[in-house]
């Protein structure tokens, strides 16, 4: 039930991946792929229920990323109060919980 796994949420960490870069003479070969499986590994290792990101959210800067994040199971989640205070209208915030692993 949404509501027992919200609460389950709350009370366990959840891990935050920031500034995943591949550089561009590398990009298409799998790196990202493979960064991503090390971080979600270590966010497993240190039991977060959620790990979460940030990524470009124009359909043309963005979209390379915003694929490789949905290929790996991440979906769009509501966007905090405090982004739309900064004006990162061009972010959105990707979470992959523990019911989409």
């Amino acid at each position: 039930d949404n509501a027992s796994s919200s609460k389950e949420l709350i009370n366990e960490p959840m891990g935050y991946i920031s500034n995943v870069l591949v550089y561009k003479s590398r990009r298409g070969l799998g790196y990202g792929r493979v960064l991503m499986a090390a971080l979600e590994g270590i966010a497993r290792l240190w039991s977060c229920a959620d790990v979460r990101l940030h990524v470009d959210a124009n359909d043309v800067s963005g979209k390379v990323a915003q694929e490789l994040y949905w290929s790996l199971g991440y979906q769009g989640v509501p966007d905090s109060r405090e982004n739309k205070k900064r004006g990162s209208g061009l972010l959105s915030v990707l979470g992959k919980g523990r019911e989409q692993n």
